[in-house]
C-alpha cells in the first residue's frame, strides 16, 4: 500500500513541476494516470495472491 501511496504522490509531484514549467496543467493526464496506477496495482496484488 505504501507503493501505491508513493507512486501516486511522486507523479503528482512531477506533474505539478511540468505543469509550472511548460505552463499547462492537463487533468485529463493526472485522471488517467493515477487510474492506471492503481488499477496496475490491483492486478499486480491479485497476481501475487496467485502464486
Amino acid at each position: 500500500m505504501r507503493a501505491l501511496i508513493s507512486s501516486i504522490l511522486a507523479f503528482l509531484v512531477v506533474w505539478t513541476a511540468f505543469g509550472l514549467i511548460f505552463n499547462d496543467f492537463d487533468e485529463g493526464i493526472l485522471i488517467f494516470t493515477i487510474a492506471g496506477i492503481i488499477t496496475g496495482y490491483n492486478i499486480g496484488k491479485k497476481q501475487k495472491d496467485k502464486f
